[in-house]
């Protein structure tokens, strides 16, 4: 198999998104201040949040106030991670222009993290997409759990190289 290299590579600051999910509370004004903060150290890309039901991750349920209170950060890209189309119609109503969407490496994560099959994963994201084309949004993706699934063990790339 010949591999390809992407000659530029982009980091995304996902703190805002991944760190808070995992607190049990951090205040609107204190996410807005930490983005503001890491904007500052010269950091140009930030996933700021993500628009999941608040009932799955409370902690994110502040998702639209503290987009709008990044705003002012022109410098800056910004992008939300949506797990569906509800979340996508949330993100892009409150200005999100980059959105980011998870698909899960093996079934049983996929199931234990969205409570469907990586194809039906793939079915219910594809609303998504064409909302995102509809409205000019681009959208990125993330392959989890590729590189070992806690449920599964080692993941195989040849599998996955077919599967996605």
């Amino acid at each position: 198999m010949e591999r390809r290299y992407l000659e530029e590579v982009t980091i995304w600051e996902v703190l805002p998104r991944d760190g808070f999910q995992m607190e049990t509370w951090v205040e609107i004004e204190t996410k807005i201040k930490l983005i503001k903060a890491l904007a500052a150290c010269g950091i140009r890309h930030i996933e700021a949040t993500s628009f999941v039901h608040p009932r799955a991750i409370p902690q994110l349920k502040d998702a639209e106030a503290v987009v709008k209170g990044i705003q002012s950060l022109t410098d800056v890209s910004f992008r939300a991670l949506v797990p569906n189309l509800k979340g996508a119609e949330r993100a892009i109503g409150v200005g999100i222009n980059q959105i980011k969407l998870l698909l899960s490496a093996t079934d049983s994560h996929s199931l234990a993290n969205s409570n469907c099959t990586r194809e039906e994963a793939v079915e219910k994201l594809l609303p998504v997409v064409e909302l995102a084309n509809q409205k000019n949004v681009y959208v990125g993706g993330a392959l989890t759990v590729s590189f070992g699934c806690p449920y599964e063990g080692e993941v195989n790339e040849e599998e996955l190289i077919k599967r996605f």
